[in-house]
């Protein structure tokens, strides 16, 4: 997929908020020109797209190599399920999670910038999860300062590089997760909220030492329907 690039621009997205096993993970992507001539000689620009439109294997291959080559301008963080739960416990509403979580990568990014006498590009995306307003609402009302981002925008990652790349990393990282829960559970967890899910859950609740904390987002209507 080709994006357009005129100008310095940074970006954020998530991913796993769908997934009933696992957390979530959120990446943040600032580019310069200097980037995206990086990319553009490795080659990668062709390749970068919106993650749920890349499969797994796309995934692995590119992130590595995007961290290696923006590793100073590539910022993530990860909540675990356990974590992700005791947050949601305490928010309890998904928007506002994800508010606060998205604006710690911006937060992030700002100071880092600033440790090097830059300042925030112009060009500043979210991948909407909700209106700007109700974004700035959320934040306040859990007392948290909030960082300006200029650029609300559905489907962000299909029309901004800073986001594409954004979801590939948290993508990635969520994939890794899962991954470790797979390998921890001696059980291939399966992605997304599907009937798969319900069932390898009523298989996974029936073991010894089972923990849905651990492993899952347990606000999730598929805890309900397993038992049923």
């Amino acid at each position: 997929m080709k994006y357009s690039f005129l100008e310095p621009e940074a970006g954020s997205d998530e991913s796993g908020k769908g997934d009933f096993f696992g957390g979530l993970h959120i990446a943040i992507t600032f580019l310069e020109v200097e980037d995206y001539l990086k990319l553009q000689k490795e080659n990668l620009l062709p390749k970068i797209n919106d993650s749920k439109l890349l499969s797994d294997a796309n995934v692995y291959y590119l992130a590595p190599k995007l961290k290696e080559i923006l590793r100073n301008n590539i910022i993530s963080i990860s909540f675990g399920a356990k974590e992700y739960n005791r947050l949601y416990s305490e928010f309890k509403n998904l928007n506002i999670l994800l508010s606060y979580a998205h604006n710690i990568v911006w937060s992030s990014l700002k100071e880092k910038l600033l440790q090097k006498n830059k300042t925030m590009p112009k060009k500043t995306i979210i991948d909407q999860f909700c209106p700007k307003e109700k974004y700035i609402q959320y934040l306040k009302n859990i007392s948290i300062e909030v960082e300006n981002i200029n650029i609300f925008q559905t489907k962000a990652e299909s029309k901004f590089l800073s986001c594409a790349i954004s979801s590939i990393i948290s993508r990635f990282n969520f994939l890794e997760e899962i991954s470790e829960l797979s390998k921890k559970l001696l059980y291939e967890l399966p992605l997304g909220a599907s009937n798969k899910v319900i069932e390898s859950y009523k298989e996974l609740s029936i073991k010894k030492g089972f923990k849905a904390e651990m492993c899952c987002k347990t606000h999730f209507k598929t805890i309900k329907k397993a038992v049923i």
